[in-house]
């Protein structure tokens, strides 16, 4: 039997979590790792279910949750458990830690209404017989009146509307006549038309047939017009979004209306799923056979895939030397093993480059590779952040934060350039990217690597070699071929 009350993580900045009854028909749905939708004072606010609990505390009032926002939870137990560390390690409370490792809530939208109370509604009938009472003035009173009108609730925006400014609203909160709440609600998704190509084999026939009958030269274009658009929809795209097919077609959008109405093309309408960071196929990355320090060091990594067991490979190489090349090579063997990995780097500008090469060598669809950086929209970023979830990107390359990402079965973490400063998080919670990433690899038993070691690696790496599952150091001296990756 599913317990009644789970315990939830807030983003807010106490060190605690707080208890919510489960309704019966959420109580399938509710499980640790779970976003949910919760009361929280006089707004709502969407927390992580840290654990199931079965009784709560005494004598405390305890309200219900009153949404599930997933289907699978959105952390993996892993990941809760990589929380509780940063919250223990750092001194950070776990609902901002928590925050920091979720995708951004793109499925809800917050308003601030006015609602009016019991003693607001005995205002507004005793104001009915003209005389001013509980201390308000008479354009207080009018708007009183227009929100009972309302069936006591209105929009925070609009009141400013009726002439009440945002001090008699206050006065109005603190005589006990309005509340203002945050509610909040779902959001309408974006919409767009998809354009597909409803004729098949007859219709293609029938569209070359009069191809060739027509003699009038407008006609003929018109004909050429609607045999691109065929081509586009039937052999080499498919169904494409209806901007996407009037930019490829150079067709207007009578012309698509005119094939639409004379049945040779149909549509839908589907949401907008932000476009993937396109796939360059005018681009291979150089091949080229590693050099001995370059083999030296892949061997390192690949030694501890044998062993199966945590370890720190620190990969110091001068600039030129390839060092790309190696932990690219490294992420091969990692998905060859059926691991998944994760590449960090400092700034976004490298996840544009590392992406584009990740993808050249693994492919955009057939691995999976995803990108995640704060110069992401809200929507892009929870996106790819679902993407990596639902198991459809083996590998993922971002900043910082993505050290977060919830990939399942990892095998390999690479923090590229890991003395650069930008790996330390200077907001709540503050913690160090590439510690939390070693963290993690040794809570899944997978290899860290890191490139450009600080001293601090460094020095681990001269003191600690003769303990098991620590640091090991490989150098690159000598500069690669012309082609190698840097």
């Amino acid at each position: 039997m599913t317990p009644p009350f789970c315990n939830v993580a807030l983003p807010v900045p106490l060190r605690t979590t707080f208890t919510y009854a489960v309704p019966e028909a959420l109580r399938g749905t509710v499980q640790p790792g779970s976003r949910v939708l919760v009361p929280f004072r006089k707004k709502a606010m969407v927390g992580v279910v840290v654990e199931l609990a079965e009784s709560a505390p005494q004598e405390t009032k305890i309200r219900e949750v009153a949404r599930v926002l997933d289907f699978v939870p959105a952390l993996t137990p892993k990941l809760i458990e990589l929380a509780h560390w940063i919250a223990g390690y750092y001194l950070a409370p776990a609902g901002e830690v928590f925050r920091a490792m979720l995708p951004p809530v793109t499925e809800l939208k917050s308003q601030r209404q006015i609602i009016l109370t019991d003693a607001g509604r005995e205002a507004v009938e005793s104001l009915s017989g003209g005389e001013l009472s509980h201390g308000i003035k008479s354009g207080e009173a009018a708007f009183l009146a227009k929100l009972k009108a309302k069936n006591g609730t209105m929009p925070l925006g609009p009141a400013a509307k009726l002439g009440v400014d945002a001090s008699a609203l206050q006065r109005l909160q603190r005589r006990g006549l309005i509340e203002i709440r945050e509610t909040v609600r779902g959001r309408n998704r974006r919409m767009q038309r998809v354009i597909a190509w409803k004729g098949g084999g007859q219709a293609a026939e029938k569209s070359k047939e009069k191809y060739g009958e027509e003699k009038d030269n407008a006609e003929t274009q018109r004909q050429r017009r609607e045999e691109r658009i065929r081509e586009l929809l039937e052999t080499e795209r498919g169904p494409l979004p209806l901007q996407q097919l009037l930019k490829l077609a150079q067709v207007t959008r009578t012309v698509v209306e005119r094939m639409l109405r004379d049945g040779m093309l149909e549509s839908w309408e589907e949401p907008i799923d932000p476009a993937e960071d396109p796939f360059d196929v005018g681009y291979s990355p150089p091949a080229h056979e590693l050099n001995a320090e370059q083999e030296s060091a892949l061997k390192g990594i690949r030694a501890r895939f044998e062993l199966g067991e945590f370890g720190v490979q620190l990969l110091h190489g001068v600039t030129g030397s390839g060092k790309t090349e190696v932990y690219l090579r490294a992420v091969q063997e990692t998905l060859a093993r059926g691991k998944t990995a994760l590449i960090l780097v400092p700034e976004i500008a490298l996840t544009l480059w590392i992406g584009r090469q990740c993808r050249s060598w693994f492919g955009a669809r057939f691995e999976g590779v995803a990108v995640l950086h704060s110069a992401l929209s809200d929507v892009e970023r929870a996106r790819e952040w679902w993407r990596v979830r639902n198991g459809e990107a083996r590998v993922v390359v971002g900043t910082r934060s993505a050290v977060f990402a919830p990939l399942e079965n990892v095998g390999l973490i690479i923090v590229d350039e890991e003395q650069e400063n930008s790996f330390k998080q200077e907001e709540t919670p503050r913690y160090h990217g590439r510690d939390v990433a070693i963290v993690r690899a040794k809570m899944l038993r997978a290899i860290t690597a890191a490139t450009w070691p600080s001293c601090a690696q460094r020095w681990k790496a001269l003191w600690l070699c003769w303990v098991p599952r620590r640091h090991r150091w490989k150098r690159i001296t000598t500069r690669g071929t012309e082609n190698t990756n840097c």
